[in-house]
């Protein structure tokens, strides 16, 4: 009979870490607040803990490039914008007779 899985999923920042010694700090804290029973429930379920920091670090890393990127191709045309919009306004009220 196969245990059931515990998974340890990890959040962002974890990149550059020992995914050994990572485990092991959570194994321990797992294990403090299970108390007395620990040990009997860790030895009913297959522990994974899958690592993927790096990877996701990395990704974090070139969302964050792109996303500045975006933003700032986005706010070029808004800018654009408002400067034609206040460049016709002045026009309009210098060049253009009032109307009614």
């Amino acid at each position: 009979m196969t245990k059931p899985p515990l998974v340890f999923i990890h959040s962002r920042s974890q990149g550059g870490k020992d995914h050994v010694l990572l485990q092991e700090e959570w194994l321990t804290a797992l294990r403090s607040g299970l108390g007395s029973g620990a040990d009997t429930i860790l030895n009913g379920v297959e522990i994974r803990f899958p690592f993927y920091g790096d990877q996701l670090d990395d990704w974090v890393r070139r969302t964050r490039r792109q996303h500045r990127r975006t933003h700032a191709v986005r706010a070029i045309p808004a800018k654009l914008t408002a400067i034609i919009s206040r460049s016709s306004r002045k026009w309009r009220v210098r060049y253009l007779p009032a109307m009614g």
